[in-house]
């Protein structure tokens, strides 16, 4: 039976050096680029011709960045049971970021917890930036953060109060503007489901859409506090089916109204849109598949995440301007 054979060390420049016959200086401008054009090619070769006899493939990015006190790492704080908006987001932040250059790492945390529980572990990583992600924040538990000296971007809620950098959207006035689109339509009767009201997302939702039908002469039979789930919004449309018959559900959020649509149809035998309408907000892309065709308010959210983006590095660069010191 053949043996593999595993390293049982990694490769280090110094072992480049030792095999090309070169000291580790000479050996360490070949891996630089801003010697290119000073190292006799002669010398290249032989260096080159040596890592890859080793198995060696440069310096590690991490040792490098923090040469500089840089470390390319973003921290992604998101929220648990945050729907698939949101992971949406979150893969769209994950893949803009390393196209970039930037390294991930991501945080869950409910919001209903105090952001103090990654904290700690936030600043384990030497971070360069901190972005936290709407689900995962409440009125109550930005405290911990707002003394950062990280450069810190909220996506996705406005934090009123404070002078941190937020990219976020008027869901408020969405909200307004679908139910302006529905009462149009000759809708009158409502009932609507909310997410989880602790969460910083729900509450402008469901204002804006509630103050916007009672403005127009809509009625809002039931309100049911919900919560960003699948199961949540089946349970909230069974409750509201079981004592009245509005003309339109509006959900906080596409899971909620993709359980609220299945109850409808599957246990009241309802036809939907004939028999009674379905609304969701955020137009996730399983809200959009054939079997649910769900109308639902949409995000720009390449335009956010690149506007984040933009806007966190510009954060970096204003906060370790020569990255000679970093604050701690």
């Amino acid at each position: 039976m053949p043996v593999s054979h595993v390293r049982s060390k990694r490769v280090t420049l110094t072992d480049v050096a030792r095999e090309s016959g070169v000291s580790i200086i000479t050996a360490s401008r070949v891996f630089d680029s801003k010697w290119d054009d000073r190292v006799r090619p002669a010398t290249r070769t032989k260096v080159l011709e040596a890592a890859e006899r080793l198995g060696y493939h440069g310096t590690n990015a991490l040792a490098r960045a923090l040469q500089g006190n840089r470390t390319n790492i973003i921290a992604l704080v998101t929220g648990s049971f945050s729907g698939y908006h949101y992971q949406e987001v979150t893969t769209l932040f994950i893949h803009e970021l390393q196209a970039v250059g930037k390294q991930v790492l991501v945080f869950e945390v409910s919001p209903t917890n105090d952001l103090a529980s990654i904290y700690a572990q936030v600043h384990q990583y030497c971070v360069d930036a901190i972005i936290i992600l709407a689900p995962a924040t409440s009125a109550q538990n930005m405290d911990t953060f707002l003394d950062t000296s990280i450069p810190l971007l909220v996506y996705g809620r406005d934090v009123k109060g404070t002078n941190l950098s937020v990219i976020c959207c008027d869901e408020y006035a969405a909200a307004q503007n679908a139910a302006s689109v529905l009462l149009q339509n000759g809708h009158r009767t409502f009932g609507i489901i909310s997410g989880n009201r602790n969460a910083s997302t729900a509450n402008s939702r469901i204002d804006g859409f509630s103050d916007a039908i009672r403005s127009g002469g809509g009625e809002i039979l039931r309100l049911i506090d919900g919560d960003y789930t699948y199961t949540s919004g089946s349970d909230c449309m069974r409750e509201l089916l079981g004592c009245c018959r509005p003309d339109v559900v509006y959900c906080a959020e596409d899971t909620i109204a993709m359980g609220a649509m299945d109850v409808a149809r599957q246990e009241f035998h309802l036809r939907v849109p004939d028999d009674i309408s379905v609304m969701g907000f955020d137009n996730t892309p399983i809200a959009r598949l054939g079997s649910y065709s769900l109308s639902s308010v949409a995000y720009p959210i390449e335009k956010m995440v690149r506007s984040s983006i933009d806007a966190i590095e510009k954060l970096i660069e204003k906060s370790y301007p020569d990255w000679s010191v970093r604050r701690a």
